[in-house]
């Protein structure tokens, strides 16, 4: 029964396509019937295409492509007419949630000034790329009795590699990996061994990188112990891994392929150098 109330609109369209074509063979008296018949796939299409951009549910492309007329008409009411709850009712990106957490803690420390509110606030600001403001909340909490607090610590040397302040960093991070955290490590170690390779002490980086590359498996974890191996005159491994950061960058799905690229030009741009 439901099939046959959508297919309505198309006996309808066809009978005035029929009784025009027996009052008048004028072309302009036919386009109406044949706009009618096609309808139903124009509006289908439209709602497809909304549907893939949007990101919405698969169950809609059923929908639309099993009962074009009637399925496209409820997408429309249901999705496209309340865009503005649709998107509202989407996760917002990681940007607008760390804006957010970061407004919310500036209000609870004018409440409670805690080192804990000052920590979750500078790591806010590291994923909003502030490393500025960042670097002053942890500065705030290395003090006294938490001078030398791992967590803190890594913190800062986050916010200063961000700065490109090396030398400051390089002094937070190896005060952090004198404790005995294992939290992070590999991520600390990673950090450590990118400020080394900063400073131009690249042997003492590729030790690290070669550590945690692997562990790690990032295209570009794999691409910096890359650039090294080649700067030391690892011809041959260093291109290994280039071809190896650039299958990898083209197999990964879209988001993180686009998060990725500057490490797929740079392998690129390597191996176009060698």
């Amino acid at each position: 029964m439901f099939v046959f109330i959508t297919q309505i609109p198309l006996f309808l369209a066809q009978t005035q396509y029929d009784l025009e074509l027996e009052d008048s063979g004028s072309l302009l008296e036919i386009i109406p019937g044949w706009l009618w018949l096609a309808l139903p796939i124009i509006l289908a299409f439209i709602c497809l295409l909304h549907i893939i951009k949007t990101r919405q549910d698969l169950l809609w492309i059923f929908l639309v492509l099993f009962f074009p007329l009637m399925g496209s008409l409820i997408y429309i009411l249901a999705v496209m007419l309340n865009s503005g709850e649709s998107t509202a009712a989407r996760p917002r990106s990681k940007k607008h949630f760390y804006q957010d957490r970061v407004r919310f803690l500036q209000k609870s420390l004018e409440k409670t000034d805690t080192l804990a509110l000052w920590a979750e606030l500078g790591e806010a600001y590291l994923q909003i790329q502030e490393p500025a403001k960042a670097k002053e909340c942890f500065r705030r909490c290395l003090q006294g009795a938490y001078s030398q607090d791992p967590y803190f610590l890594y913190g800062m040397a986050q916010a200063c590699y961000a700065l490109q302040e090396l030398p400051e960093a390089l002094e937070a991070i190896e005060k952090n990996m004198q404790s005995d955290s294992k939290d992070y490590l590999l991520e600390r170690k990673f950090l450590q061994a990118k400020i080394l390779d900063d400073l131009g002490r690249y042997e003492e980086a590729l030790d690290l990188y070669d550590e945690v590359a692997d562990k790690l498996a990032t295209p570009e974890s794999h691409c910096r112990q890359a650039v090294v191996l080649k700067r030391l005159g690892h011809q041959e491994e260093a291109e290994v891994l280039f071809l190896a950061v650039i299958r990898q960058v083209k197999t990964l799905p879209r988001e993180q392929r686009s998060q990725n690229q500057q490490w797929l030009l740079l392998a690129q741009k390597m191996l176009s150098e060698s």
